[in-house]
Parts: C-alpha cells; structure tokens; sequence
C-alpha cells in the first residue's frame, strides 16, 4: 500500500510487523530516507522507556503503539473511520481487532501517566 503520511511510502504489513518487532538493523526499510526518516529499534528499547515503566505498557501494547505512529495508521483509520474506500476494499475484511484493542489499551494507559503542558492544544 501507498502511504499518505511518510512521504507516499510504499509498503505493506508484513514489512512494518518485521520493522516495529524484530528489525534488522541492517536492512533499509521504507521510510527511512528524506526529512521524516525513521529508524528501526527494537521493541525492548521502547519497553525501558519512562513512560513506557510508567504507564505499565505490555510487549503487545507498545507494538501496537508503533505500527500505529508509521504507515500502518493508514490501514487502522480505515478500519475506524471507514474511508477512504480504496484503502478499506484492500483491508479484503481484516479488521485488526487485536491491534485496535492493544493500541486503545496503551493509550489508556499513557494518558493516566502523560501530562499535558497548560498552554498545550488537542486537535482532534
């Protein structure tokens, strides 16, 4: 699939799997080229983080929270918002119930342990 964010990134699901939960190091994934170049780390990286301890994230949640924030969050809005249709004919019926689930779960989590900065603004 074609990304809208990360530059028109061409990739597919079992590229961003092996690149959030077991990168090679070595490997150029998409993505990683031009000015919002991203970097494969592994999972256990982000599982040491504060907020990660923090908020008592699980292995499952932070994968979630990951394939979210790349190109996967194009085929999990269309998931929830049922658009675009191009991109919802191709998810040919999966739903990523588990993901949806795991990602709604972690950010539970780390909205009870974020603040947010008085003079902040939500866009939603």
């Amino acid at each position: 699939f074609v990304t809208s964010n990360y530059g028109g990134t061409v990739t597919c699901a079992a590229t961003e799997w092996e690149f959030v939960v077991e990168p090679d190091l070595a490997k150029v994934y998409p993505g990683m080229q031009g000015s919002h170049g991203r970097q494969p780390k592994a999972v256990e990286f982000f599982l040491t983080h504060e907020s990660a301890v923090a908020a008592g994230l699980s292995s499952p949640e932070l994968i979630a929270l990951r394939l979210y924030t790349g190109p996967m969050y194009m085929k999990y809005n269309a998931v929830l918002r049922g658009y675009p249709t191009r991109m919802v004919t191709s998810l040919k019926g999966n739903r990523y119930v588990t993901t949806i689930h795991a990602l709604v779960s972690g950010i539970i989590k780390l909205s009870q342990v974020w603040v947010l900065p008085p003079d902040r603004k939500v866009y939603r």
